[in-house]
């Protein structure tokens, strides 16, 4: 917008003191009313912008519903739900025993590391040479093994062999080719134990208190001497077992898998956890307090391990069933129709039929106490 600037003169062109002084006069009355003008015409714009950017701008809606109109009908939007649910798991936990020294002397090579997983058939580190082979075993070995020797040891020693894809006999009895079974894993670690190997030795193996658990600590670096019994790996609390409490009783069917942290678990439908080494590995679990009794508690999202696909009508689609046992439903173009409500958010409910799909038609916005009679 320019604004008018206005000068006065004299007849003859020459300015005299009079027309000087009504001239000045004049000129700031115009001044002013010339400010005016450009504030209001600032303004004036300003409105006029806001207006146009709130008709460009505001969103529009995309199906229009007129809250008076008791006979307004619309379309059942479908959209994609996973149905997750906040939950509370309950865990028992158990401190694991570290991984031991099974003989004395000087490490002289560690591939121990915090954060790193242990696994049954792998050597951590040898000491004076000669690595030391860890198996996950029901129980501790606790003894020299010979052929012909029997028990629960043994039957332990058999399994883990056999876990390890290893042909052994699965009783609790120590063969040929248990031994050479255990020759076989060893050699696969990398720990030579020469020909003629016939007893099992309590030195050349360590117990493994889980398969996969991960090291929380390396008290024995290179170099360090150490004696038998003292630990080469520190292990951290893990769970034993965990479940969902108080599963909800009102969620979609399907495959359920909770989700903590960064990581999704499987539980089973009675609310199980699947993966404790999972579960014990997550940021969640390890920030928890053991409480007395050996459990902890932790939050995490319940949901659908696939999304399932849902319809989406508005809160006040939904009406009730008559009689004793009531039953939510929607009117559609061709009459009511029960329905299970599986969410809601924002005045939108989430619904399916009773055998999962989505109800066909349009709904009405506010079907009256009969109409689902």
């Amino acid at each position: 917008m320019s604004i008018l600037h206005i000068r006065s003169r004299s007849k003859n062109g020459g300015a005299n003191a009079n027309d000087n002084d009504g001239g000045t006069k004049r000129g700031a009355s115009l001044l002013k009313v010339n400010r005016s003008v450009v504030v209001i015409g600032s303004v004036a714009s300003l409105l006029l912008g806001i207006g146009v950017g709130a008709i460009v701008f505001a969103p529009h809606a995309p199906e229009v519903i007129d809250s008076g109109n008791v006979t307004a009908m619309v379309s059942i939007e479908r959209q994609d739900v996973t149905d997750a649910r906040s939950v509370t798991i309950e865990a028992e936990d158990v401190a694991l025993s570290p991984v031991a020294a099974p003989r004395s002397g000087m490490v002289n090579t560690s591939s121990c590391k915090p954060g790193e997983s242990l696994h049954s058939g792998q050597s951590l580190l040898s000491i004076e040479g000669r690595g030391i082979l860890m198996l996950s075993t029901s129980e501790p070995l606790w003894r020299d093994l010979h052929i012909g020797d029997r028990g629960t040891d043994a039957k332990s020693l058999n399994d883990a062999l056999g876990a390890l894809g290893e042909e052994v006999p699965s009783d609790d009895i120590v063969s040929d080719r248990t031994v050479t079974a255990f020759v076989n894993v060893a050699a696969k670690a990398g720990i030579d134990l020469g020909d003629g190997y016939t007893t099992i030795t309590m030195s050349d193996v360590t117990w493994l208190a889980r398969d996969g658990v991960v090291v929380s600590g390396c008290p024995a670096p290179v170099g360090q001497i150490v004696g038998q019994g003292s630990a080469i790996a520190e292990l951290p609390t893990t769970a034993t077992s965990a479940r969902v409490q108080k599963l909800p009783t009102d969620a979609v069917s399907g495959t359920r898998v909770i989700q903590i942290d960064d990581t999704t678990i499987g539980v089973s439908d009675d609310g199980t956890v699947e993966d404790l080494d999972a579960l014990s590995r997550t940021r969640t679990f390890l920030a928890s307090e053991t409480r007395s009794g050996g459990t902890r508690t932790m939050n995490a999202q319940w949901k659908l391990k696939d999304p399932v696909t849902v319809g989406v009508v508005p809160a006040s689609a939904v009406g009730t069933t008559g009689g004793e046992h009531a039953q939510a439903c929607v009117v559609t173009e061709s009459g009511p129709t029960p329905i299970r409500v599986v969410g809601s958010m924002l005045g939108r409910t989430y619904v399916q039929t009773a055998d999962g799909g989505i109800p066909a038609g349009r709904v009405s916005v506010h079907p009256n106490d009969k109409a689902c009679s």
